[in-house]
């Protein structure tokens, strides 16, 4: 019986299947740092994108609070506006009412002041008075002359009835309803003055007060 002899590998052998474990090896680790490669980027990608959007929403918060606070103080600068155009009308409305009522009192003192000088211009003359419906009533005639430059009507007359003695019997007033214009004279003629006391010896009167006629 013959035996087969078995043949041992050669150094070539080894250096081959060494040289496959290699590549083996080096194929492994490079996919394994692709791997872990592909996973660190997609890690850094997704920080890159948390990072932007938390930078997004914190621009945003801020562009918020920017727009809160140009809002309160637009609110605070029209809030003053208002407050200052209120005092500044009613400053004007108070210095309104102010010359109103000095001008006010401006016109009545002129007005008192023209009255005066027309009245002092305003003669009443010629003045005769008798009785009349049997003894109980008087009547009386005068003019009126008007040497101011004002045209007057309703000019009221007051009379005083006096008794023989001095004595002032009664006061009455009149209005003699006509116009008297400047510089002109009116002749007043047989105007009732009412009832008379039956001890009355005189009768006199003179110009209470008139009406200025503005034109």
């Amino acid at each position: 019986m013959t035996t087969k002899k078995q043949s041992i590998p050669s150094y070539g052998y080894y250096l081959i299947v060494g040289f496959l474990i290699l590549i083996l090896s080096t194929v492994v680790s490079l996919k394994v740092d692709s791997n872990y490669d592909k996973k660190l980027k997609r890690e850094t990608i997704a920080k890159q994108e948390a990072t932007t959007r938390q930078n997004i929403l914190q621009q945003e918060a801020d562009r918020k609070e920017a727009v809160r606070i140009e809002e309160q103080k637009e609110a605070a600068r029209v809030k003053a506006q208002q407050e200052s155009a209120k005092i500044e009308a009613q400053q004007r409305q108070e210095a309104a009412e102010k010359e109103y009522i000095e001008s006010e009192k401006r016109r009545r003192q002129y007005l008192i002041t023209r009255k005066e000088e027309i009245r002092k211009n305003l003669i009443m003359g010629g003045f005769v008075w008798g009785k009349v419906g049997f003894g109980i009533g008087y009547e009386a005639e005068f003019e009126i002359q008007n040497r101011s430059t004002y045209d007057v009507k309703d000019i009221v007359i007051g009379t005083v009835q006096i008794a023989k003695s001095g004595t002032i019997l009664s006061r009455d007033t009149n209005t003699i309803y006509r116009i008297v214009d400047k510089r002109d004279t009116t002749k007043i003629r047989r105007i009732n003055l009412g009832l008379i006391h039956s001890q009355t010896d005189d009768v006199r009167a003179g110009i209470l007060d008139f009406t200025v006629i503005e034109r």
